[in-house]
């Protein structure tokens, strides 16, 4: 059981990575260098802001998943509270950004970024738990499918 986990796992890392790799090259070829740079230049500010605003909140949630089936829905209950609470923050934070950008389409892009922050994090919350509690198959498959 655990060679077919570690392989499930490691196949729906791979498809991603595949599937990343040839949209990056067809993002080069469809975007202007200033296109790609504003592209890129939001992709790291969220994975800053990922790892920074949310990425303790994902480990804590593997680490302290209770075993006990009795708990696990108060648990979840705080841990999709402290959620919301570092999402309001992070709204906060990028109004603040918003109000003082002076270009339109750069606030557009905060806006953007903004959503999509929210989307991958929340993924990334479901898709850790996923890992926690044994479930290879739909991680494959929400993974896969992120990436298409």
């Amino acid at each position: 059981m655990l060679i077919r986990h570690a392989g499930i796992y490691a196949v729906a890392r791979a498809l991603p990575g595949l599937v990343n790799l040839v949209a990056l090259s067809m993002y080069t070829r469809w975007l202007t260098p200033h296109e790609y740079g504003l592209y890129a230049l939001v992709l790291a500010c969220l994975g800053v802001w990922n790892a920074i605003g949310f990425y303790w909140l994902r480990v804590s949630a593997i680490r302290h998943l209770p075993l006990d089936e009795e708990r696990r829905p108060t648990f979840l209950g705080a841990l999709y509270a402290t959620y919301l609470c570092v999402g309001i923050a992070s709204l906060l934070l990028g109004g603040i950004v918003v109000v003082l950008a002076r270009d339109e389409g750069l606030r557009i892009l905060i806006l953007a970024g903004a959503l999509l922050l929210f989307c991958q994090t929340w993924l990334e919350l479901k898709l850790d738990l996923l890992v926690a509690a044994l479930e290879p198959g739909k991680y494959a498959i929400i993974t896969l499918s992120r990436a298409i």
